[in-house]
């Protein structure tokens, strides 16, 4: 009987501690710091950018933000350049006109002709030429020409005058026109400069917003 009861209390002892080893051997999953099923649905990789990518890709916005100004500031100067080196064309052709009309008694034709070879201007002249070599007015002519120039300003100037009347007419209105392209001019003139300031303080801006980026 004794060896009954301690047979039939060893068993139960032997199990528990059996059992608990095996806990203390063989942890579980998530204490032993090997990720659960779980654990893979809940993480999310997040892509991060090295220091070396920030920087570059804050240098790539940068240049193609100083790029896109220096285009628009050089589109802008170009356009001007053009209207200031055609006005300064034009006051020199008709300042021609008056001197061959007051002083060498030239006919119209003959001095659209010698107009015609200027380099600038010249293909405005020549054309108010074709026109008079096909019956078209003086007046008509010049004012179909004119009216083509890129800028208003300019066209207006020229459309403005009344190519008709006496001498003495005409060549107050051809002193007019020029007296009004030359200020046209130097109004532009002024402006292309104060452009040029304004690209420098860009250009000095965009180095210094490089240099920040940089450090």
């Amino acid at each position: 009987r004794t060896l009954r009861r301690s047979a039939a209390g060893h068993h139960p002892r032997r199990e528990q501690g059996g059992a608990g080893a095996e806990a203390a051997v063989c942890p579980t999953a998530g204490d032993a710091g090997i990720p659960k099923d779980s654990d893979h649905h809940r993480r999310e990789w997040t892509p991060r950018l090295s220091g070396g990518g920030a920087v570059t890709a804050k240098l790539a916005g940068a240049a193609l933000i100083v790029a896109g100004a220096v285009w628009c500031c050089a589109a802008r100067r170009r356009r001007q350049r053009q209207r200031l080196t055609l006005a300064q064309a034009l006051a020199q052709a008709l300042s021609a006109m008056e001197t061959g009309i007051r002083w060498q008694r030239r006919p119209m034709p003959q001095l659209l002709a010698q107009l015609a070879q200027r380099p600038v201007c010249g293909t405005y002249f020549d054309a108010v030429r074709e026109m008079l070599q096909s019956d078209i007015p003086l007046q008509i002519a010049w004012n179909r020409t004119f009216s083509q120039i890129p800028d208003a300003e300019t066209a207006e100037v020229l459309r403005r005058m009344e190519l008709g009347g006496d001498e003495t007419r005409l060549l107050t209105q051809l002193e007019d026109a020029r007296q009004a392209l030359t200020t046209l001019a130097a109004r532009w003139a002024w402006e292309d400069a104060q452009d040029r300031r304004v690209a420098g303080a860009l250009a000095l801006s965009a180095a210094g917003l490089l240099v920040i980026l940089l450090i």
